[in-house]
């Protein structure tokens, strides 16, 4: 069971490099791609895969669970209210919604939260994940990787200057991140980002 998810992970792996490279190259060569729908969920597969390949099942869903529901609520209040992103809606770009909020949303902040804290497992590389202290510092970097991967993925909210946008980035992943798993782990201008549709 776990060699195929590990076999399937690679596979959801060499998908998004491909997906990545066709994008990279279209302005001068056409390659057969995916719509962004589509290219979140071979995301979302394969930090799923790569979750459950590492973790196992019960951490997976542990970890997916928080972070889609944290997410979710998050981005429906914010919605609703503009008290935590500020004024915005979704289109209907992204598919079915559960409220006003797509149901492709906290897939993808799973897809992203999960590698953020991968990535942060990497730079404190020693540190006890078991402790308060290691959980606390793994969650403030995760979120802070993830925030950052956000102005790279999103550069038309930074140069809006909407700071409080990536403040509540930020505090969303940190909610969502200290359920990990405990093992040694202004707005979008154009619709280009895989789970970000324009706001206003």
């Amino acid at each position: 069971m776990n060699r195929t998810i590990r076999f399937l992970t690679w596979i959801f792996f060499a998908a998004i490099l491909y997906l990545i490279l066709a994008e990279a190259l279209a302005p001068w060569l056409h390659l057969p791609s995916l719509g962004n729908i589509a290219f979140t969920a071979v995301f979302f597969l394969f930090a799923l895969s790569h979750c459950l390949a590492v973790e196992g099942p019960r951490r997976t869903l542990q970890f997916f669970a928080v972070s889609a529901v944290v997410s979710y609520l998050m981005e429906e209040i914010g919605v609703r209210t503009g008290l935590i992103f500020g004024a915005y809606h979704y289109g209907n770009g992204l598919g079915a919604k559960l409220g006003h909020v797509p149901i492709l949303i906290p897939l993808a902040w799973f897809m992203m939260i999960y590698p953020s804290q991968s990535v942060a497992k990497a730079m404190l590389d020693g540190i006890d994940f078991s402790s308060i202290r290691g959980i606390t510092a793994l969650s403030a970097v995760a979120a802070f990787v993830m925030t950052a991967w956000d102005v790279v993925m999103d550069p038309g909210m930074a140069l809006g200057g909407s700071s409080p946008r990536f403040q509540s980035s930020y505090t969303a992943s940190t909610l969502s991140d200290t359920s990990r798993p405990t093992t040694s782990p202004s707005y979008s201008s154009s619709p280009s980002s895989p789970w970000e549709c324009p706001r206003s």
